[in-house]
């Protein structure tokens, strides 16, 4: 992977640094990147680049977008040893609260410092006109004490900005937050942003809510899909429904002690589904080891409980997903993002949510009717639902409808912002 000064072009380019960018391999966040770098295109950038722990160039080039290593060392798990990771993250966190806490006062001597501590920085300043803060849900309490992922992705913001002038951010879950600590540095690292969230729901029912100022609520970008409808697939003559799943046992918003009940209530409406002749794909987002993500095991343990032959399509690819979620009729996603990328296609989607992100989007959707819980729903209730959106054609008629609204919110936002 290039570093940010190796990045250069000619030196008239209007350019951008997305940073805060997760792995390609989610195709969730691959939509959400694809589609803030088209947004940054159709506004007139020439060079778009992200900055990223992971080593996803040759996904992204094909997309006209580059890549470059993350400003603040922070390695995956894998790449080296615990005590190796725990070290690096820890003097890359300390590196940057110290650049960050100098450049406050001096601006220039803590970009000369972050130079110095951080050489991933060189380069930067003057070479950037916008740093686009990456949209998603990663602002958010985890379980575990150490909050690393979501203190790196804050310092990286303050850090980016001594050296980058102007800052757009896409829409972002804001929550829940659930410790001082985190709320402090939420709190400081927006403190020069304009905060942009998709949803409310999630700042919400925060337990040290943060106090920033919400300067818009915007649809996810990935309602903008990065592609347009007419490179997709057709709608399938033969009913379809595909349902993306997904190990939610890390969420803090739903019970880990029922995620058998989670898979059992998948295999039931299977079931009923192949019952009423539907069609039945079952798929997911994320094949990541490093994370202990793999929706695909978890879509073929499923398929194991299930009487009758059940499809499991095993390619997370984002291109491959939305031309698939185009031709369903129905999508059930538990990971936000199937439902998103659906909607965005005129799909009506039902979402099994296992964190308050996807209540809040669908509510604000409209669609409150197609939300369940990942850790109670039943699967008769959920097979009701898709009965009632295929009886006819008014749920897609609606869908497309749904979906040029959203894509139009967010290209009003930022045909404005980035002016």
């Amino acid at each position: 992977m290039s570093s940010v000064s190796e990045s250069a072009g000619d030196g008239g380019l209007t350019r951008a640094l997305m940073i805060n960018a997760y792995s390609y391999k989610n195709a969730g966040d691959a939509a959400i990147m694809l589609s803030s770098a088209r947004i940054l295109f159709e506004n007139g950038f020439d060079e778009v680049v992200i900055s990223s722990r992971y080593d996803d160039g040759a996904n992204y080039r094909p997309h006209g977008v580059g890549v470059v290593s993350e400003l603040i060392p922070f390695p995956n798990r894998g790449d080296t040893s615990a005590l190796g990771q725990a070290t690096a993250a820890a003097f890359g966190l300390t590196a940057a609260a110290l650049c960050i806490a100098v450049g406050t006062f001096l601006p220039r001597v803590g970009r000369v410092l972050s130079r110095f501590l951080l050489p991933r920085t060189r380069g930067l300043h003057g070479r950037y006109q916008l740093l686009a803060i990456a949209g998603g849900g990663y602002m958010y309490s985890a379980k575990r004490l150490l909050n690393l992922s979501l203190w790196h992705s804050l310092l990286t913001i303050r850090l980016a900005q001594l050296h980058i002038g102007k800052t757009a951010m896409f829409p972002q879950s804001l929550g829940p937050v659930n410790n001082a600590f985190d709320r402090w540095v939420i709190e400081r690292a927006l403190s020069r942003t304009q905060v942009i969230v998709r949803e409310r729901e999630s700042l919400e029912r925060s337990v040290c809510p943060p106090r920033v100022s919400v300067s818009a609520v915007v649809p996810d970008v990935a309602f903008y899909p990065f592609r347009d409808g007419d490179e997709v697939a057709a709608v399938s003559s033969i009913p379809t429904v595909r349902i993306a799943v997904m190990d939610w046992r890390w969420s803090t918003s739903v019970s880990a002690e029922a995620f058998d009940r989670y898979k059992c209530e998948i295999s039931k409406l299977i079931s009923l589904l192949d019952n009423a002749g539907y069609r039945v794909v079952l798929g997911g987002h994320s094949r990541l080891p490093e994370h202990d993500q793999d929706d695909i095991a978890v879509a073929r343990v499923i398929a194991e409980g299930v009487s009758s032959a059940t499809e499991v399509d095993d390619n997370c690819d984002v291109s491959h997903l939305l031309s698939m979620y185009q031709s369903a009729q129905v999508v059930i996603g538990t990971r936000l993002h199937a439902c998103i990328m659906a909607l965005s296609v005129g799909t009506p989607a039902i979402a099994l949510a296992y964190q308050s992100k996807a209540v809040g989007v669908m509510r604000d959707s409209g669609l409150e009717q197609s939300t369940f819980m990942a850790d109670q729903f039943r699967a008769d209730e959920v097979f009701n639902r898709v009965r009632s959106l295929t009886q006819g054609g008014d749920a897609r008629r609606r869908g497309v409808g749904r979906s040029a609204d959203m894509r139009a919110r967010v290209a009003d936002h930022y045909g404005r912002v980035l002016k």
